[in-house]
């Protein structure tokens, strides 16, 4: 999909859900970032489909729901990044799993954690074990946003 039909895609499903014009801004914005980036992307690295990141190969390398592959778009995105582009280091942003009371600060508003998410315990259980995957692949972990959420790194 190109950008520019991305763009109209994303537009429509905003003003379809009647959101401000400063969200469609919003979002409009990283999906521009984003896909520059993939732009940038070597030849090698494909677009990946849901059966690449939460298959038999994925299971076959950290195992599964244990680890929250498939519970989380956090943990499917940063397994296959471990797995199949095999980083140094694997720096996040916005993925702290922060969520402060106050104005709209969150995807799902002010404060509000994702209502069908796991406990906190299991998330930061599961944080530590893809910290250990990293760490026996000689990957360095680096948090880069808020340093008051779950993530532990």
């Amino acid at each position: 999909m190109n950008e520019a039909k991305a763009l109209g895609l994303l537009r429509e499903k905003i003003r379809l859900k009647h959101m401000e014009y400063s969200t469609e801004k919003s979002y409009s914005s990283w999906l521009k970032k984003y896909m520059g980036f993939v732009r940038t992307l070597p030849a090698h690295v494909e677009p990946i489909s849901y059966q690449e990141y939460d298959g038999d190969i994925q299971r076959e390398r950290f195992g599964r729901q244990e680890l929250g592959i498939g519970a989380t778009m956090f943990f499917n995105a940063a397994y296959w990044i471990l797995g199949e582009l095999e980083p140094d280091e694997i720096s996040f942003v916005g993925c702290s799993m922060d969520y402060p009371k106050g104005s709209a600060n969150t995807f799902y508003g002010s404060g509000n954690a994702d209502p069908l998410r796991f406990s906190n315990d299991m998330l930061h259980i599961w944080f530590l074990l893809f910290e250990r995957h990293a760490l026996r692949r000689k990957c360095e972990l680096v948090n880069l946003g808020s340093k008051t959420g779950l993530m532990p790194y």
